[in-house]
């Protein structure tokens, strides 16, 4: 059975994404554009907020993990997608902003350490793959349903990913 242990306050903002990096660090994204990573204490096992990472002034809707040291993040709005990754203090910092199709960022699936895809309210699906400078860049595949709000991403296999829309498709 399962009990509550900790409440995290943020900004008493909405929490529209958390995420596990690791068992001791999580993410969580809220409508302010803010994310906070939370780390636990290795004395009390409580979770304490240890960085707020300035995202965007819209909300920070999806929140991936890619590797234990890089993360994305989308946001609503305007489509950006921010890369972050731990510099040698072990905190995040932006380091990449992808430029999606200027519109809401739905969802975001990591399917592999070098290949994300992003889903958009107009029914978009973006490929980005990982170039040899580390950068991720948008492949030629953009993949469109039936033009509604993608909701929901889902890998598969490492060559079939799935979408789910307003639509119900």
């Amino acid at each position: 059975q399962y009990i509550e242990t900790q409440i995290l306050t943020g900004d008493r903002k909405f929490v529209f994404d958390i995420i596990k990096i690791s068992e001791n660090v999580i993410a969580s994204g809220y409508n302010n554009g803010n994310i906070k990573i939370f780390e636990r204490n290795s004395i009390s096992g409580q979770f304490i907020e240890t960085q707020v990472l300035n995202g965007d002034k819209y909300y920070a809707s999806n929140i991936i993990k890619i590797s234990d040291d890089v993360i994305a993040s989308g946001f609503y709005y305007d489509g950006n997608i921010k890369i972050w990754e731990r510099d040698s203090n072990g905190q995040f910092i932006e380091t990449q902003i992808l430029t999606g199709d200027n519109t809401l960022v739905s969802s975001l699936l990591k399917i592999s350490e070098n290949v994300i895809a992003s889903g958009y309210d107009n029914g978009k699906i973006i490929i980005w793959e990982r170039n040899s400078n580390g950068q991720f860049t948008e492949t030629q595949q953009i993949l469109t349903g039936d033009n509604k709000f993608v909701l929901s991403l889902i890998k598969i296999s490492d060559d079939v990913i799935a979408s789910g829309s307003l639509e119900g498709k």
